[in-house]
């Protein structure tokens, strides 16, 4: 649960951008980086999509074998928490990814507070069983196919329309999880 009272704008979506990005580091995600990330990297890329990982990935293996295994993926280095808000911003959709054994319990963590702060649309795993509303319908994905479905379609709106959807995702969030302190309090003291 995040701990942050608002989610304001530090970001407008960007005019244009062909990138579909992850920030987050590799920690137990290769399940779900394959599948919403790496695998459709390649049909993003025909479409004149980048998709970009930032953190960790090339430190916690073989950069060659990550690389050759990965050939559509440009990975960067770990960010400062300040600079992730203008490299999520620099991208049309994110998806967030975790550990397959917290998906049942939704895992509603800062990166979806990060990605309405960035001006970003999420990408929502159905897999995510609590999230699934902020999915907005459109925006939950399920494979690969949904993921470029759904990148595809993003890529070809106004930043205006797409800051219509991360309007929405932050009503449907705020439905799913209260961000106040005073919730949070009342969580711990129980």
């Amino acid at each position: 649960m995040p701990w942050v009272s608002s989610a304001r704008r530090l970001f407008k979506p960007a005019e244009y951008s062909y990138n579909y990005t992850y920030v987050g580091n590799n920690y137990d995600r290769d399940p779900q980086f394959k599948k919403y990330y790496s695998m459709p990297s390649h049909a993003l890329r025909l479409r004149g999509v980048q998709t970009k990982v930032w953190g960790n990935w090339l430190e916690r293996r073989d950069p060659s074998n990550l690389l050759r295994e990965n050939p559509n993926i440009a990975f960067g280095h770990r960010l400062a928490y300040k600079e992730i808000f203008g490299v999520i911003n620099n991208s049309v959709a994110v998806t967030h990814i975790t550990r397959d054994d917290y998906t049942p319990y939704g895992n509603i963590t800062m990166r979806f507070t990060e990605a309405i702060q960035a001006g970003v649309v999420s990408l929502i795993p159905y897999e995510y069983v609590h999230a699934r509303p902020v999915g907005l319908k459109d925006f939950l994905v399920n494979d690969p196919e949904d993921v470029v479905r759904a990148v595809t379609k993003l890529a070809s709106m106004s930043a205006k329309e797409r800051t219509e959807i991360i309007e929405q995702q932050e009503q449907a969030l705020r439905q799913v999880v209260d961000f106040s302190p005073a919730y949070k309090i009342d969580l711990i003291e129980q």
